[in-house]
């Protein structure tokens, strides 16, 4: 398969590195927020700690579901915008297995398929548009409430609703050499290391059919209709409003969620080690893949696993020099905000410290 290593969604397949600035200074007009009319349904769940249930719920209102109960949130975060449904999935006490309602509909255990677009608590049995999934992850799956966890292979959304799915999981989109325990350097990415078990392949794990046998059916955690798929080939950071920087690029930068995602989630000069988001989605070519999306839309990606298209394409940012913040404030400022209840102009304080260009370049190709 052809696939493109890119950072940002500013360049054609690139057969040779280049530079790309900051999409805040040339974000396409169209890319306006969904009225309340058209809106996306927003979902999102957590893993197995009381963060992860932090992190899910001020992605959702702003504000830790605590805080919320008490009606004592100190600080509001940028998050879901107002007026857009959002669900807060697996909070149930009376459920002792939350894995079940991640799993497709053709992953059977014990003679009973899995529950992912079934009943209230399916991750995609509420027309859901967009799922939000906070948790512990790893290159091969994640954990569902109560440490059941939820393998690769047996999870698949978008044959509902679901179109776009962000991820705060520890290395989740793994790609590229192992260091120590960490995945932070996707362009690094050699297929021969990947096979040693010295490095993770994402073409692999998220791109692979699962269904058995394979020529019988087609269950991949890259789902045909999914349109984008994004979260963390490293470790995360660990604020719980990390996603309110997502938001700031989304709702005031006018930029696509692809690169939202990968710029407003990007740490390089952690004391721990990088933070490094990667974002995957097919296509037929780059133009025809969810990198280009200016905002979260309802249509499958493809119809079906016949055509869904000969390319998988993932995106990464790698470390660069950064923009001062008061200059990346104007810039957004000088934009306006996106229409729509709740959201404000931007300030320096909506603005941290960005990579002032992302390098673009092609990777190995994977053995497939």
């Amino acid at each position: 398969m052809r696939h493109s290593g890119k950072a940002t969604v500013r360049c054609a397949t690139g057969l040779v590195p280049c530079l790309v600035f900051l999409p805040a200074f040339f974000a396409p007009p169209e890319a306006i927020a969904q009225s309340p009319a058209t809106a996306p349904i927003v979902a999102a769940t957590q893993g197995d700690h009381d963060q992860s249930r932090r992190i899910a719920s001020i992605f959702l209102t702003g504000c830790s579901a605590t805080a919320s109960q008490s009606k004592q949130c100190a600080k509001v975060s940028l998050h879901v915008p107002d007026g857009w449904p959002t669900i807060q999935l697996h909070l149930a006490s009376d459920i002792l297995n939350f894995a079940d309602f991640f799993r497709h509909r053709t992953d059977i255990v014990d003679g009973r398929p899995g529950l992912a677009a079934c009943c209230q608590e399916g991750v995609e049995g509420q027309e859901q548009r967009v799922l939000f999934y906070a948790g512990h992850g790893r290159p091969d799956g994640f954990d569902a409430f109560l440490e059941r966890p939820v393998g690769l292979g047996s999870f698949s959304v978008g044959d509902q609703s679901v179109r776009y799915l962000l991820t705060v999981s520890c290395r989740l989109f793994a790609h590229g050499p192992r260091v120590g325990f960490d995945f932070t350097s996707p362009e690094l990415f050699n297929s021969q290391q990947s096979n040693t078990g010295q490095g993770a392949n994402v073409f692999g794990a998220w791109g692979m059919n699962y269904f058995e046998p394979p020529d019988k059916g087609f269950r991949s955690p890259l789902n045909p209709h999914l349109r984008l798929a994004c979260g963390f080939s490293s470790a995360t950071g660990n604020q719980d409003d990390i996603m309110s920087r997502f938001w700031s690029y989304y709702s005031l930068a006018h930029w696509t969620p692809a690169d939202a995602f990968l710029a407003g989630l990007y740490e390089p000069t952690r004391e721990d080690g990088a933070v490094v988001p990667l974002c995957i989605s097919r296509g037929n070519d780059y133009q025809s893949s969810g990198f280009v999306d200016s905002t979260f839309k309802e249509a499958p990606l493809a119809q079906n696993a016949q055509s869904m298209g000969a390319s998988m394409f993932i995106a990464f940012p790698v470390t660069g020099e950064t923009t001062p913040k008061l200059a990346v404030a104007q810039a957004l400022a000088e934009r306006g905000a996106k229409h729509g209840p709740g959201v404000h102009r931007a300030t320096k304080d909506d603005a941290p410290d960005l990579p002032a260009a992302l390098m673009v370049g092609p990777t190995p190709k994977p053995p497939f």
